[in-house]
């Protein structure tokens, strides 16, 4: 019985010799055939979205006037319209606003033309001027323009209003978007019985300021309350903030 075993342990090692001088592959380690596991230092997180939106008054306005003037010749038209934005300083002076306040925001000079079967014909020159006022007190914009149109104004190019701390502003968005983003990263780690911790990574996305957007429904309806002045309604200014933030969970 011994000789036989020993025989028989013999055809087995040359079995494996051959199996393995012939090129074969042994079956794969079960760590090659799935992925690696994550190594244990890996840290657990959660991402989550905060933003924040703030309504902001504005507390300076920009009113842009001016006057266009035709006549035969460049000159002439050039001293009409110089004739008359005068007149057109002057009342905006009258309201209370500081020469400072004022600028020259718009000169030009072009020829006008009358077209006539596919012919143009030269009918003079058209000289075009206008001011910007900036002023902080928002009660008085409607009578500059009433008080400007009055002395001969004929273009009123616009109103735009202002926030001049507009930094402080979006830093307090900021910090409300931040304050939001961390708000919900609580709310679903105490949901999991976890607990926040540092952030890890952060994203902020600055969407700006949006400006009032009344001032062209008070545009709209001067034409039925011109006799009580123009209607100016500042509106209020939007700003959004948007942050992403990755914290790490305990």
């Amino acid at each position: 019985m011994l000789l036989k075993d020993v025989r028989w342990l013999r055809v087995l090692a040359l079995a494996s010799v051959l199996f393995l001088v012939s090129g074969a592959s042994p079956i794969a380690p079960v760590d090659q055939a799935l992925a690696a596991p994550a190594a244990e230092g890996d840290q657990k997180t959660i991402s989550v979205t905060g933003r924040a939106v703030l309504e902001v008054s504005p507390d300076t306005a920009q009113v842009t006037l001016g006057v266009s003037q035709v006549a035969p010749t460049a000159a002439e038209s050039y001293n009409r319209a110089a004739n008359a934005m005068q007149r057109l300083v002057a009342a905006i002076r009258e309201q209370g606003i500081a020469e400072s306040e004022i600028r020259t925001s718009g000169l030009s000079i072009y020829p006008e033309y009358e077209w006539n079967r596919e012919e143009r014909r030269l009918v003079g020159y058209r000289t075009t001027a206008t001011v910007t006022v900036t002023t902080r007190n928002l009660d008085r914009v409607g009578a500059i323009i009433d008080a400007g149109v009055a002395a001969g104004a004929n273009e009123v190019q616009g109103i735009q209003f202002l926030v001049r701390e507009e930094a402080r502003h979006l830093d307090a968005a900021l910090e409300q978007a931040v304050a939001d983003a961390r708000h919900k990263a609580e709310q679903v780690a105490r949901a999991m019985g976890v607990k926040v911790g540092r952030p890890v990574q952060v994203q902020v996305h600055d969407m700006g300021s949006s400006m009032p957007v009344l001032v062209r429904e008070a545009a709209v309806a001067a034409d039925a309350g011109a006799r009580a002045g123009m209607p100016v309604l500042p509106g209020t200014s939007r700003y959004q903030v948007e942050v992403q933030v990755v914290f790490g969970l305990e």
